[in-house]
């Protein structure tokens, strides 16, 4: 009976209990935290772009993400972070993902990468390091052409969520792959994607590393929404 149990929710004491404010948000994550009432925090800078870019206009490069001026799927992904066996916000540390994808044999005329993660990253395509990144609020322009392969490929990409405390954090990738005759091809940030919330075995960003056991990611909506 969800209104019985939010109606319980409301009325406890603990509910009803003043706000208060703390000087280390870090203390909460401590076995000796006592709750005194509900804690007023900030919004982090995320957060606030975030949300008025929802109801006004894109504050950043990363929410206005439409690199070629055509739909395209692009999600914001990351680690599906759980507790409880609900959804959570993903903690601080790193995170890894990997995501294979065919190129038929033809020539590749041309390839260009897009990405921004929030909060930093490095990028591999086939275990050669393209990129990296710190600035969340730009979408970074790579050509990987050179490292492309006829066959399986794949992306490998290390990313950072800082803070001190669980917070938002994503990934936005569109590859667009050009080929000599014309045609087209694009690989973008999607469930399609694995992930990992501990550091993996020697060569994960290699072709040829099993990441069977790694896990599915979460989507957070795609560029536009």
């Amino acid at each position: 009976d969800l209104k019985r149990t939010l109606r319980t929710i409301v009325l406890a004491r603990a509910y009803q209990l003043p706000s208060v404010g703390v000087e280390d948000a870090g203390v909460v994550n401590s076995p000796d935290f006592v709750f005194r009432g509900p804690l007023r925090r900030r919004l982090s800078a995320e957060q606030f772009a975030d949300a008025l870019s929802q109801i006004v206009s894109p504050v950043y490069h990363a929410v206005a993400f439409d690199p070629y001026k055509v739909e395209t799927r692009g999600e914001w992904i990351w680690y599906d972070a759980e507790e409880d066996g609900r959804n959570s916000l993903p903690a601080p540390g790193a995170y890894y993902f990997r995501h294979r994808f065919e190129v038929p044999a033809r020539d590749v005329g041309a390839a260009e990468l897009l990405i921004a993660v929030d909060d930093g990253f490095r990028l591999s395509l086939n275990g050669h390091e393209i990129g990296q990144g710190r600035d969340w609020r730009e979408v970074q322009r790579l050509d990987v052409a050179p490292h492309l392969e006829r066959g399986t490929n794949v992306l490998a990409i290390e990313g950072e969520n800082d803070g001190t405390v669980p917070n938002p954090a994503g990934l936005l990738l569109n590859l667009k792959i050009t080929f000599a005759d014309g045609t087209e091809q694009q690989i973008t940030s999607n469930t399609d994607w694995k992930a990992m919330n501990a550091p993996p075995g020697a060569g994960w960003r290699e072709r040829g590393y099993n990441d069977d056991d790694w896990e599915d990611v979460r989507s957070f909506g795609t560029h536009g929404s």
